[in-house]
């Protein structure tokens, strides 16, 4: 199927046929980081938390493992906060429009409140 655009230029548009395999792909490990000043450390002090990209990695310093909590956004977090009972992470995004997001680390890292309103990128959580 072909179409075009207003610029007439020809764009072919993306099979997307049923018969192509779907598979599951977990993330296992993150190598690098985004730079910002508001890494910080769990209240149990084996917890460090820092992003990279639009990805928050939970990385214990006793096991030496990584856990994630993956942003459904695709802009890039910008700073982190912890609750003092280390179950709740608040995200805040750059760009347009950015949104803060409260992650469940207990559950299955769903969002479980998103603000929006925001003009800019957000500095602090």
């Amino acid at each position: 199927m072909t179409s075009y655009s207003a610029l007439k230029r020809k764009v072919k548009s993306l099979n997307t046929s049923s018969s192509i395999p779907r598979f599951q792909v977990n993330l296992e490990h993150v190598l690098g980081f985004t730079s910002m000043s508001n890494s910080l450390i769990g209240q149990d002090h084996s917890t460090v938390a820092y992003a990279a990209g639009r990805t928050v990695i939970l990385f214990n310093k006793n096991t030496h493992k990584q856990d994630f909590v993956i942003s459904t956004a695709c802009k890039t977090i910008t700073s982190l906060s912890l609750s003092p009972d280390g179950q709740y992470l608040a995200t805040g995004e750059c760009g347009h429009n950015p949104k803060v997001r409260i992650w469940d680390l207990t559950g299955d890292r769903k969002s479980c409140i998103e603000l929006g309103d925001h003009k800019f990128a957000i500095d602090s959580v």
